[in-house]
């Protein structure tokens, strides 16, 4: 391109709009999608078969918590009477990195994950039933928008709520409770023994929980048990919303698809190798390793 003497480029403003050069007062699109990114399962699935993941939630603004329009994190901790720092989602330097890190260590992350679980949980039910959802409305809401003392206009996460191995949907305090715990000191599972084990972080646990709200919304009464498969249908459906959302786990489909030949219903998927697992027709006789060992499948254990 020419340009002056000067070293401008010599373009006037009419030959701007001809070359469909956009002026620098053009206004930049809105965010449709805020990624994130959780943890699949939770902490200890490790960063093995895509336990880290990224979610898109429709955007939005936040305030520090995070708080939206129908979620909003409150993270104090009731062993501890005290508040952590609320995690600002709109940070710039969060924003780049799609979000903190997923670690067990930082409460800022237990606020972003449970931010962010809920309201995809939330998103696909709307999106789902072609309508938006509302939390539990009082008596007088069914014909008056009037909010009353036993309306849930915002639902509240408690991240650290109590010193507990639960996790809980209460109307009564307007939002989800979710506990913490040591694993016990000889049978931890998959966790370190005496090592804190936040239910916040696990997804299913989340998931479960966040559906409570949404079908207490849609159908008060089913939170009165008026006989046994009232409460019976409440945690079963939870159950299966959460387990249903792990088939949307790309990666972790994809890796089971393949060690199951397209079975996924089996409760352990084949191992990476199966050279040598037996001698003599003895299993336990030859020695293994990891890549000979079956693991539980992650879409249905």
């Amino acid at each position: 391109m020419p340009t002056n003497p000067n070293g401008s480029s010599g373009v006037g403003a009419n030959q701007q709009a001809t070359l469909g050069i956009f002026d620098a007062t053009t206004a930049v699109p809105s965010p449709t999608q805020r990624p994130l990114k959780v943890y699949a399962f939770d902490p200890s699935a490790g960063h093995l078969t895509g336990n880290v993941m990224r979610i898109s939630l429709n955007y939005e603004r936040l305030a520090p918590g995070p708080v939206g329009k129908k979620l909003a994190v409150i993270d104090f901790d009731g062993s501890n009477k005290a508040y952590y720092e609320p995690v600002d989602l709109d940070d710039r330097k969060i924003l780049i990195q799609s979000g903190i890190d997923p670690t067990e260590s930082d409460p800022r992350f237990h606020q972003q994950m449970v931010y962010a679980v809920a309201a995809e949980t939330l998103q696909r039910f709307e999106s789902a039933l072609g309508r938006r959802i509302h939390w539990r409305l009082g008596e007088a809401e069914e014909h008056d928008e009037k909010a009353t003392r036993n309306s849930i206009r915002t639902l509240f996460l408690f991240p650290h709520a109590m010193y507990q191995a639960n996790a809980f949907y209460s109307p009564k305090a307007r939002g989800i409770l979710f506990g913490y715990f040591r694993a016990s000191m000889t049978s931890p599972g998959a966790n370190l023994p005496g090592q804190t084990v936040f239910t916040c972080l696990s997804h299913d646990i989340i998931a479960h929980e966040t559906t409570h709200a949404i079908v207490d919304g849609i159908r008060k009464y089913f939170m009165e048990p008026t006989n046994i498969d009232v409460p019976a249908f409440h945690e079963a459906f939870a159950d299966l919303a959460a387990l249903f959302r792990h088939f949307a786990h790309k990666e972790v489909l994809l890796d089971t698809l393949q060690k199951t030949g397209g079975q996924l219903y089996p409760a352990y998927v084949r191992p990476d190798a199966s050279i040598g697992m037996a001698v003599n027709g003895n299993e336990k006789a030859a020695p293994m390793m990891q890549a000979q060992i079956g693991a539980a499948n992650p879409l249905v254990q």
